[in-house]
């Protein structure tokens, strides 16, 4: 069997497993509101408006799906001239989801908590200027199937971000993704120069839909092949 017809033959298996498989949904922003969740050491957590280490129990500890056994570990990253401070995936409430701070507990500025540009959403892309990117960690291979976002109003989003590298837009606020993978990196994109200066690209990661992709029993005979 030839390389491009087994590789093609496992993505087509890998997705056509993820689709039937149980979907688990993230909703961070029912979390940022106040809705309960169980954490990946099987503790019941209480959600709010924070970042991500208080409100789910630590930095490397996931939200669990229980159904399915998925779990999904949020977190924030991003230098710049002048900024110390790590990053932090960041809960915010008011119907917005996970955003990116630079402070733990309350974050500060509160219109800091989106992902966007570290020390201001300016129009310009500056050589100098740095962007905050939020990742979503699963603990295993999942398949994307929708994604929603926020903007910084707290309504739908519609403009451009970066996903895994590749420039994405959204529009309505909802995005059907069909990615696969384990580690995914949403990252903000400033708006084109000349645009109007109220326009901005923030946003926030409102929910997000997966299902497992687990590899079948026969594959490796199929591979071996």
């Amino acid at each position: 069997m030839n390389k491009f017809l087994t590789a093609t033959l496992a993505a087509g298996v890998a997705v056509t497993m993820a689709s039937g498989a149980s979907a688990a949904t993230f909703d961070f922003a029912a979390n940022a509101d106040g809705t309960d969740f169980t954490n990946s050491n099987n503790v019941v957590q209480t959600g709010g408006e924070a970042d991500w280490a208080t409100i789910v129990g630590g930095a490397s500890v996931g939200i669990l799906d229980v159904p399915s056994g998925i779990s999904v570990v949020g977190s924030g990253s991003g230098t710049a001239a002048g900024v110390t401070s790590p990053l932090f995936a960041y809960f915010d409430s008011g119907s917005a989801g996970l955003g990116v701070c630079g402070n733990t507990g309350s974050c500060s500025p509160g219109n800091d908590d989106n992902v966007g540009a570290i020390g201001g959403s300016g129009n310009a892309a500056l050589a100098s200027q740095t962007f905050e990117t939020l990742t979503l960690t699963f603990n295993m291979e999942v398949f994307v199937s929708n994604i929603l976002f926020s903007a910084e109003g707290h309504g739908p989003f519609t403009g451009d971000i970066k996903i895994n590298g590749s420039d994405t837009a959204i529009t309505g606020g909802s995005l059907n993704a069909g990615l696969t993978g384990t580690v995914f990196n949403f990252q903000y994109l400033p708006v084109p120069v000349g645009t109007n200066p109220n326009s901005t690209n923030e946003f926030y990661i409102e929910a997000i839909t997966v299902a497992a992709v687990p590899i079948p029993a026969a594959l490796p005979l199929l591979l071996a092949g």
